[in-house]
């Protein structure tokens, strides 16, 4: 397996684990397109990452997200959801 088909991987793995832990399809997520960004101190010690989806986001698919404020657009989730022993002993 070359770099490019691990980086893929890891990339679907990262969002089948980040979709259970909202609560919707890999495929609602990919419609969802969430901006992830990190909350982290100024010496770049990342404390967890902060989602951010587009006004333009299927209101019908936002209801259905977990931990999502109503009428919000952010929230966070925790450093653990994007970690993957199998994938990380990979690279």
């Amino acid at each position: 397996m070359n770099s490019r088909q691990l980086e893929a991987r890891y990339e679907e793995e990262r969002n089948l684990r980040l979709a259970r832990h909202l609560g919707v399809t890999a495929e609602e997520l990919d419609a969802l397109e969430p901006e992830i960004d990190t909350n982290e101190s100024a010496d770049g010690l990342i404390y967890s990452y902060i989602l951010n989806f587009h006004r333009d986001a299927p209101k019908e698919l936002l209801t259905k997200v977990i931990g999502l404020a109503s009428g919000s657009l952010t929230m966070q989730v925790e450093l653990g959801i994007f970690h993957s022993e199998e994938i990380d002993d990979e690279f």
